[in-house]
């Protein structure tokens, strides 16, 4: 999965209203384990599905978050 960080990137690069693409990613940072950074395109993806009215990223994105104690990543090990 890391090889598609820098096509997610680009893609909203393009065309930053892509709240599946900013969801996806979140989730290949996170699976990195890069929490720090995935959270903020969680919140985006977040915004943008809610925006959008599509209410089932929503749910899958608010899920994913529930991880993250109190809204935020817990700390990274190096």
């Amino acid at each position: 999965m890391p090889e598609a960080i820098p096509h997610f990137e680009r893609a909203l690069q393009l065309n930053p209203n892509l709240a599946g693409t900013e969801y996806l990613l979140g989730d290949a940072l996170a699976a990195q384990r890069k929490l720090t950074e995935a959270l903020p395109h969680f919140q985006q993806a977040l915004n943008l599905a809610t925006i959008q009215g599509n209410a089932a990223l929503v749910q899958t994105i608010r899920e994913r978050l529930q991880a993250f104690p109190l809204g935020s990543p817990p700390s990274q090990t190096p």
